[in-house]
C-alpha cells in the first residue's frame, strides 16, 4: 500500500431531487480515484452497516478482505505447493 497515495473523503450519493440517499464520511481511498469511483465502491462493496464500528472505512480493508478470502480458499484446496508460494500469491494479488 506504500506505493499508492491515500486520502480521506466523503462518499455521497444523491437522488434526482438532490436528497442524499447514501453517505459515509472519512473513507480512505487512493488519491487518483474519481468521486464516482469512491461513491460506487464505498456504497456497494464496503462491508458492515454504515455508522457501526464494524463498517469498513478504507479500500485497504476491502482489498485485504477479498485477498485473504481468496488465499484461504487456495490454502483449503491446497492449490499451491508451499506456504511460501501462497504468501507470494497473496502479496502479488494485494499489489494489483
Amino acid at each position: 500500500y506504500d506505493e499508492v497515495q491515500w486520502e480521506t473523503r466523503t462518499a455521497n450519493i444523491g437522488n434526482e431531487s438532490g436528497k442524499t440517499v447514501f453517505e459515509q464520511k472519512d473513507v480512505e481511498v487512493p488519491t487518483f480515484w474519481s468521486q464516482l469511483a469512491t461513491n460506487v465502491v464505498v456504497s456497494k462493496y464496503f462491508r458492515g452497516h454504515v455508522g457501526t464500528p464494524e463498517r469498513e472505512h478504507s479500500v485497504k480493508q476491502l482489498i485485504d478482505r477479498v485477498v485473504n478470502t481468496i488465499a484461504a480458499w487456495a490454502e483449503t484446496q491446497r492449490y499451491f505447493a508451499t506456504d511460501e508460494d501462497l504468501r507470494a500469491f497473496q502479496a502479488e494479488l494485494t499489489h494489483l
